[in-house]
């Protein structure tokens, strides 16, 4: 059974968790600014504590699912040497209200993606009037 660390605000759905198979699955909730300086976070929904460095926590895992901003992405993978670290593909879906409900965003899993690499291209531009 492969260890699974699920850093994220939500709870992964049953999807989610049966696309990875048969794993036991710690998640971790908080804000860090790096992954080498310690944070403040939630353990499998329990009480706010104070938690070492992302990158020591990873150690401890096989699989590091992640719910964040594309620059702490870039740290993480850097930090995970060989093991996967992976984030879902959701699709947005409107469903539209009834009896004069406002409409409203569902997410619906369409599978794992494993980070490979990021990369950041840019070039010069120039406004044109």
């Amino acid at each position: 059974m492969k260890k699974v660390l699920w850093f994220s605000r939500h709870d992964m759905t049953n999807e989610q968790l049966n696309a990875l198979g048969n794993v036991e699955i710690t998640k971790i909730s908080g804000t860090f600014t790096n992954v080498h300086v310690p944070f403040t976070g939630i353990v499998n929904n329990g009480e706010e504590t104070e938690l070492p460095p992302f990158k020591e926590i990873v150690k401890k895992y096989d699989i590091v699912a992640i719910v964040l901003p594309i620059h702490l992405e870039d740290q993480v993978l850097k930090i995970a040497g060989d093991k996967p670290v992976i984030k879902a593909l959701n699709k947005r879906q409107i469903i539209k209200g009834e009896n004069g409900e406002e409409d409203k965003a569902v997410f619906v899993f369409e599978g794992w993606q494993r980070l490979v690499e990021i990369k950041i291209v840019v070039e010069p531009y120039i406004a044109i009037d």
